[in-house]
This record gives C-alpha cells, structure tokens and sequence, in this order.
C-alpha cells in the first residue's frame, strides 16, 4: 500500500483525495471508503491509486494507519482545507475526484458532500476564473450533507475543466452526460440545456452560497478530518 501517496501531487494523487472527501471517513486511526452503488470496476481502479488490489464486496476498502490519517489532519493545518491543498496544475484531478464520488449532472451539476469542502472548492473555481459565482449550496431539512448547483453555461464549463484528458481516471457514465464533444464539435450547453426556455425548470440564481445554521443535536460534519 502507497501510504505516501500525497508526498507528490500527481493526477492520481488529487483525484484519490477527491474521492475520499466526499465518500472518505476516519477515526483516529483508520479511514473507510465505502460507496455501495457505485460502478464496481470504478471503485477498483480508485482503490488500485492506493496499492490495494482488492475491495469488498460491497464496495468498501480501508486504510488503517496512523501516518496516513495524520497526512490528511497536517495537509488541513497547513492549508485551511483540503481543496486548497492540491496545487493549480493537479486541481481538475481533484474536483473530477469529487464530482464521480458524489456528482451528477442533467440540466444542472450538483455536487454533494460535506459544506465546508464544497465551499472551499466553490471559491477556488472562481478565483481560478472556471465558473461564475452564481452557484448555490444548500442543504437539506433534514439532511446532513449539502449540495452544490451549478447551471447554464457554467455546466459546460465544469465538464470541459473536470473532464478533458481525464483518460480512465473518471468514471465515463458522468463524462459522457455532458457531451463534450458532438460529431466533432463543442456545446454550449449539455444536451438536456437544448430545449426551449419555457420548458425549463426555474433554478435559482444567487450571488453567494445559501447556507442554513445546523440545526440543534446535528453533528459537527465541518470539524471531522476534512
């Protein structure tokens, strides 16, 4: 097993820590990754950047290490966040890591995971000039993860920064829901965006993130690990 795998960014590096911050979760000693309805062959190949050439049977694999967890606990230190730990070249790897983990995308990209790293991650996209600041994130009544929205033009401009050369580091199914490319040509928007503006669902457009505070007995999900 690679326990230092983040000594280096590498694409593999940043998309791994992509997985494991939305699907990852750890004690003192051991960090669990489990998505049961994920794409087996998927979940392999992410478990392979790690050096493990088996998972369960229900799709979980764990790492128990103390040095491999303290890495994660003094890359947040260090940083703020996770997100703000991969450098500018390996981000993409990163926010592709997170968006196959816990992603989707029809008319609207959503990610979904903890708030305070889908906050960190949806200033770093603008700052980096790759989406707009009309996102939103907002959080189930009775939910403890929150969502991220995107919709028109910063859609397409996801895909293309997630997605183009992504290679088999990704998971298809996500890339190809965004059609990239058609018959050798870019769209502005993906395929569901191309119906008439009456037949669209109204979304929301908000300058910042719509946050709500945690409801009483609710766990603290910012202060664990990430």
């Amino acid at each position: 097993m690679n326990l230092n795998l983040f000594n280096t960014w590498t694409d593999e590096s940043a998309y791994f820590l992509g997985v494991i911050a939305i699907i990852g979760n750890s004690s003192d000693t051991v960090l669990t990754v489990k998505a049961p309805h994920a794409n087996r062959e998927w979940f392999r190949r992410v478990a392979s950047i790690i050096g493990l050439k088996k998972v369960s049977a229900g799709n979980t694999f764990s790492i128990s290490s103390v040095a491999f967890i303290q890495t994660l606990l003094d890359m947040k230190d260090k940083h703020g966040s996770l997100p703000e730990a991969v450098d500018e070249a390996h981000f993409k790897h990163f926010v592709r890591g997170m968006f196959d983990a816990g992603g989707r995308v029809n008319i609207s990209a959503v990610f979904t995971g903890r708030l305070k790293i889908i906050t960190k991650t949806r200033q770093r996209l603008i700052d980096l000039g790759v989406t707009s600041d009309t996102s939103w994130i907002s959080t189930p009544e009775e939910g403890i993860l929150s969502e991220l929205t995107y919709s028109g033009p910063d859609v397409q401009k996801l895909g293309h920064f997630m997605y183009n050369g992504a290679g088999d580091l990704c998971i298809q199914q996500k890339k190809d829901a965004f059609e990239l490319d058609k018959e050798g040509e870019q769209t502005d928007e993906p395929r569901e965006l191309h119906r008439h503006r009456s037949e669209r669902p109204a979304s929301p457009r908000r300058s910042c993130p719509v946050l709500r505070p945690r409801v009483r007995g609710e766990p603290d999900y910012d202060s664990m690990v990430w």
